[in-house]
């Protein structure tokens, strides 16, 4: 999968293309177009990058939880009468 960093990468490199010699308007537009979108490529995946750590840590925690409430669950005694 591409990462942000290497979206970064061709961004730069894209538009330092749309600035070369001898290209046309309309190219060095599209070039710069593209440096644009892969610079908000890279935002969108350092972004989703951490909601994927978030809610990791929410899973982990959940199923902390919910083991110790099993545990608990399990230790008390039964309340019916035999």
């Amino acid at each position: 999968m591409i990462t942000a960093a290497r979206c970064k990468e061709l961004s730069n490199h894209y538009k330092a293309l749309s600035s070369s010699p001898g290209i046309s308007e309309s190219r060095a537009f599209l070039l710069r177009n593209i440096a644009r979108s892969l610079v908000g490529l890279a935002g969108q995946l350092e972004r989703l990058d951490m909601a994927t750590k978030e809610e990791g840590a929410v899973t982990k925690q959940t199923a902390a939880s919910l083991r110790i409430s099993i545990a608990h669950a399990t230790d008390r005694p039964s309340s019916r009468s035999s």
